[in-house]
This record gives C-alpha cells, sequence and structure tokens, in this order.
C-alpha cells in the first residue's frame, strides 16, 4: 500500500487519497490454479467544512468487489460494502475483475466536529 495522501484543495476541503494492492502469495486462485489475484483500492475520502459547524464527508471509491470495506471520518461511517457472497469462485471472480470493480461516490455524511 501507498502511504495516504493529503491535499487541501479549498480552504474549507481536506482531500485523502489511498491507493494501494495487496496479495498474498501463499494463496491459490482457485480458477486458474496461478498466484491468487491481487486486491485493489482507489480511494478519496473528502471531508467539507463549509458549514463549520456541520462538516460533512463522502467517498469516491473504486475497489475490487471483495473483501468487505468501511470508512470512518471522525469516528462516524460514511461508506460500508459487504460482499453478496464469501464463496472461493465469488472471491476469485471478483480478484480477477471478471465482475466489475466497485466505483461510485458516496452521499455526503455529517460528521462530528473535531
Amino acid at each position: 500500500m501507498q502511504s495516504p495522501t493529503a491535499s487541501f484543495p479549498y480552504s474549507t476541503q481536506a482531500q485523502v487519497l489511498f491507493i494501494g494492492q495487496a496479495s498474498d502469495p501463499l494463496e491459490k486462485n482457485p480458477l486458474t490454479g496461478g498466484a491468487a489475484p491481487p486486491i485493489d483500492w482507489n480511494n478519496r475520502v473528502v471531508v467539507d467544512e463549509s458549514n463549520p459547524t456541520a462538516p460533512t464527508a463522502y467517498v469516491n471509491y473504486n475497489w475490487t468487489c471483495y473483501p468487505a470495506h468501511v470508512v470512518f471520518v471522525n469516528g462516524m461511517k460514511v461508506y460500508e460494502y459487504l460482499p453478496t457472497d464469501n464463496s472461493l469462485f465469488y472471491i476469485a471472480k471478483c480478484l480477477e475483475q471478471y465482475y466489475p470493480k466497485l466505483t461510485g461516490v458516496t452521499s455526503p455524511v455529517q460528521v462530528p466536529v473535531q
């Protein structure tokens, strides 16, 4: 995983970019018998304090459909994804990207003031 990268494009906004890839070299792909494919992610967490008494956060996400993902900002959950299946077949298909990556933008969620 690369180190998170923080930026402040506006005086009232902070963004943190998380990009990475991980795999287990000891695991085999049940579909091909080769090396297990990696988990990929590319996410940007945005905190907007345009209203300082009611800051909001949202996530731009792009990642493989396995495993589960959850994002908290200031203790508030702003995104959660739970896979629809935990079978080896589903996991392998997700990581081999037979199924599309999950991409999107969450709706802003009000987060506690820090």
